[in-house]
Formats: C-alpha cells, sequence, structure tokens
C-alpha cells in the first residue's frame, strides 16, 4: 500500500474519533447513550426510514443493540412504536417532542463535525469528494452484499 492510502484509511479513523467526540457532550448532557443519539438522528435525518430492522441493515449496527436503544427511547418519550395496517410485527419509530432537544444538539454536533472536516476545501473539492466517497460507498455496499 503506499503512504497515501494509508494516510487516507487513518484518515477514516481519526473522523470517527472525532465525530465520536462531537456527540459525546450531547450523550453526557441528556443522559442517553451513543447508540439511542444515534438511532435519534438516523430517524430525524431519514424520514420514511423508520423501523428497526431498516436501522440495522444501513447503519449495519447489531439488532440487539439497536432492541435495547429502541427500548430506552420509548420508556423515556423520546420514540414511540405505531404499527400500520394490522402488522404487529415491525413497529414504525416515530420521534416525539421530547426528543427534539436531543435532536437539535445532535445535528450542530454533526454540523461541527462536517465543518471541521470541511475547513479550507473549496466548494468543487467538497464535491468531488461527495462524489468519490459516494462511489466508494457503493462499492462497500456491495462488497457487503456479496459476503452476507
Amino acid at each position: 500500500m503506499n503512504s497515501d492510502f494509508l494516510r487516507f484509511l487513518n484518515g477514516i479513523s481519526m473522523a470517527k474519533r472525532l465525530y465520536d467526540t462531537a456527540l459525546e457532550p450531547v450523550c453526557q448532557r441528556f443522559a442517553k447513550t451513543r447508540m439511542e443519539v444515534d438511532i435519534l438522528l438516523f430517524l430525524a435525518n431519514n424520514p420514511g426510514l423508520d423501523t428497526a430492522a431498516e436501522i440495522v441493515k444501513i447503519r449495519r449496527l447489531t439488532k440487539s443493540h439497536v432492541s435495547v436503544s429502541i427500548d430506552a427511547l420509548v420508556n423515556c418519550g423520546c420514540i414511540e412504536k405505531r404499527y400500520k395496517d394490522g402488522n404487529s410485527k415491525s413497529a414504525h419509530l416515530v420521534l416525539l417532542p421530547e426528543a427534539e432537544a436531543i435532536i437539535d444538539e445532535g445535528r450542530a454536533a454533526q454540523q461541527n463535525f462536517i465543518n471541521i472536516l470541511n475547513e479550507g476545501l473549496t466548494e468543487d473539492e467538497i464535491k468531488t469528494m461527495a462524489k468519490v466517497f459516494n462511489i466508494m460507498g457503493k462499492n462497500m455496499e456491495a462488497a457487503f452484499k456479496e459476503r452476507d
């Protein structure tokens, strides 16, 4: 592997740590686990993707961890489960007003993270990076589908 690629891989690891650091104050302020905050942000940022199965599939998270976190969020009044068309197996998760402040601060933390990453980049560079990451994301999704 060449040094540029290794630097890129190290950058991914550092970005993950920076994102974790950005969300930690939100978790502490609202006494929520990282998984709980992630679920709230996922639901807020992805309208229409509102089941535990979709969260597990798209975020590639463990079913049991998602289930425990959803139960905690239901118990504290941040979300509620609704069942459509008599389907008692697939619960649709609905954000409640109790989650608004957590989501607002979580989104602010996400935006701060993005601002840090994009500092010093031109709009064209950001667009090119987004295009490249989109292609890489599709490549990784395809590789995981082959494995699954």
